[in-house]
């Protein structure tokens, strides 16, 4: 297991593989057909997100204040670094579109940050930031509720959801309204 509270469990399609991270900054490659040592790699990601692509081939981990880090589903090795923005800010969520094409990368944790990366994964390049809780009106963007606590793209990867807020809100009595904004993928706009 992990040392620490673990953010992220996520099969491959179709295998036995999982990929596990956690605030302890590793993720960990398992194998469940393995019984008596299924983990394969354990992998200091200075990340505490991670996603495997649909064909499972990637897996992205993110956390690190300056690099999103695309790795090999069966080493761990990293095979490119994407340079995000120079704000400091840490991820919190990844996803991989259904079609292999793009990664959505979710940040926040800062008052009046919360904004999301959507990258072109063959070409390593970032094509948008794209506005979270900052852009909806009358909405208080603090340091728990801009996160970007979750993202998932549409089965035909057009539409990109993200839902918002921390449940480090709840220790502190705050249980209101948590959004969900959805973007058109093409235009980079909010529809709702």
């Amino acid at each position: 297991g992990h040392a620490e509270q673990v953010n992220t469990l996520q099969w491959v399609a179709g295998e036995n593989r999982l990929i596990t991270a956690g605030i302890d900054q590793t993720a960990r490659l398992w194998n469940l057909d393995q019984e008596d040592d299924p983990l394969l790699h354990e992998i200091d990601s200075r990340g505490i997100r991670a996603a495997f692509s649909p064909d499972g081939l990637l897996m992205a981990t993110a956390g690190d204040r300056e690099y999103i880090r695309l790795r090999d589903a069966q080493t761990g090795s990293v095979v490119a670094q994407l340079k995000r923005q120079d704000d400091g800010s840490q991820s919190q969520s990844v996803a991989f579109s259904p079609d292999n094409r793009l990664l959505a990368v979710g940040f926040g944790g800062k008052v009046d940050e919360s904004y999301i990366e959507l990258w072109d994964i063959d070409a390593r390049q970032r094509l948008a930031v794209m506005p979270g809780t900052t852009e909806i009106p009358d909405y208080e963007t603090k340091e728990y509720t801009g996160i970007v606590a979750g993202l998932s793209f549409s089965p035909d990867s057009k539409l990109l959801v993200a839902g918002f807020g921390s449940v480090n809100l709840l220790t502190r009595g705050d249980v209101g309204n948590r959004p969900l904004l959805v973007y058109d993928v093409d235009s980079r706009r909010i529809i709702r």
